[in-house]
Formats: structure tokens, sequence, C-alpha cells
């Protein structure tokens, strides 16, 4: 009688080079990069001006006074025109630290900076102007390693176009400031959010 042939012995070599291939497929993903990650850009405020004389023509319970009075008449659907905002004279300073050229998208509508005042008597309002409806885009700017963009901050006001919301100090003395700044993608999307130190500045008191 002809013995019948067992299961072929190739099975079992093909069967653990499967398994050696798979184990190196699982190390080689699971090892950590050694690619060592950027450093995230840097954002500063910087005060060209620290102190500033009282920025408004009545003295701070008059003026105080009045703003309450004007966010009253807007809450009743009244309209209201709020004094001018206080003037500053600030940068905000967007840094690369990396040994890498980095390129970011600034300006236009998709970025945005928002200021964080503190201090005896701080009052926010939101204007509600009239904007038009054209979108300015971003711009390309190419940051060298350890070098800034500029963005100048010449009112305390925020939001979309800069004038989406108005600071008020309403009393003299000592506050803090802090600024975030919210950068575009290069197709307009939101991209990271950067946040700066708090700095000092100072209102003084009406002469």
């Amino acid at each position: 009688m002809t013995p019948v042939p067992g299961p072929s012995n190739t099975v079992e070599p093909m069967y653990r080079s499967l398994v050696a291939a798979s184990g190196l497929l699982f190390l080689a993903a699971a090892a950590p990069s050694t690619r060592a990650a950027e450093p995230p850009l840097e954002l500063k405020l910087v005060a060209a001006k620290a102190a500033y004389p009282w920025p408004y023509p009545s003295a701070p319970k008059e003026f105080d006074a009045r703003l309450q009075e004007l966010i009253g008449k807007q809450k009743n659907q009244e309209a209201v025109e709020f004094p001018a905002h206080p003037t500053v004279d600030l940068v905000l300073k967007i840094t690369n630290p990396a040994k890498e050229a980095r390129t970011i998208h600034v300006g236009g509508d998709p970025n945005q900076w928002t200021l964080t005042l503190k201090g005896p008597g701080v009052v926010t309002v939101e204007p509600r102007l009239a904007v038009t409806t054209d979108f300015r885009s971003p711009k390309e700017v190419v940051l060298e390693p350890g070098k800034a963009y500029d963005i100048p901050v010449r009112k305390l006001a925020d939001g979309f176009r800069g004038a989406g919301r108005y600071l008020y100090p309403t009393a003299p003395g000592e506050y803090t400031l802090s600024a975030t700044y919210l950068l575009a993608t290069a197709d307009g999307a939101k991209g990271m959010t950067l946040t700066s130190e708090a700095i000092k500045v100072t209102f003084e008191d009406k002469k």
C-alpha cells in the first residue's frame, strides 16, 4: 500500500518568518522617534512705554459712571457710541526659537490678538461697530532662527480687526497686561494660539 503523505513541513518555517517580520514591524512602530520636537513659537508683549497719563477728559468716578450708563443703554438695544479707547505703545513679538526657519501666517481677518487687563478698575465693552464684508487674507512670513516678527499694538482694544472689544482702565494705578495671539494656517483656518507673560502698565491720576 502506498503511504499517504503527511502535511508539508514548509508551513512552519513560513509561519515563523511571518511572526518574525511582524515583530520587527511592531518594534519599529513602538520605538520612539529620534527627531527632536521643534520648540514652540514664543509670544512676548513689550512695552515701549509703561506709564501713561490719565487718558480721559473726565475724572475716574465720572468716567466710570458714564461707561455704566452707556452699557445700560446698549443692553436696552439703544444705539450708543463709546468713548475712545486708551492709546498705548506696545509691541507683540512672535519669535522663532528653533534652529530651522519657520513659516507663519499673520495679519488679515483670521489672526486676532486678545488682551487681558487686570487692575483696580477694568471695564470692557463690545462697541458693535459696522465692518466691511470683504475677507482680508493673512500674509506669509518666514521667521529665521532666533528672529522675531513685530506687531504694533497702539490701543487697548482687541478682537475682530482690533475693534471687537474695548478695554478701559477706570481708576488710576498699576495694572497687569498680557496677550494671546491666534495664528492662522496657510488656508486661513485657525492655527496655534500663542500666549505672552504679563507686563505692568501704570495709568496716572488725573491732574
